[in-house]
């Protein structure tokens, strides 16, 4: 195989730590609205993934 190919197990996305929220900040600095918290997540080429959750959990933010 050429070297410019990419092995298929390889790394495409790579997380470590993602916290999001929405609204306004609470005197910590933190969102009111946390959806998402300490997420780790690692996609590898040819994984297909899908993310489920209820309206309001952080899909699209992540």
């Amino acid at each position: 195989s050429p070297a410019s190919e990419v092995a298929k197990d390889s790394t495409l996305l790579t997380i470590t730590g993602l916290t999001a929220g929405y609204g306004k900040k609470n005197l910590q600095g933190m969102p009111m609205i946390r959806v998402l918290e300490d997420i780790d997540l690692t996609i590898r080429r040819g994984q297909a993934i899908g993310v489920i959750g209820e309206s309001g959990s952080g899909k699209s933010t992540l």
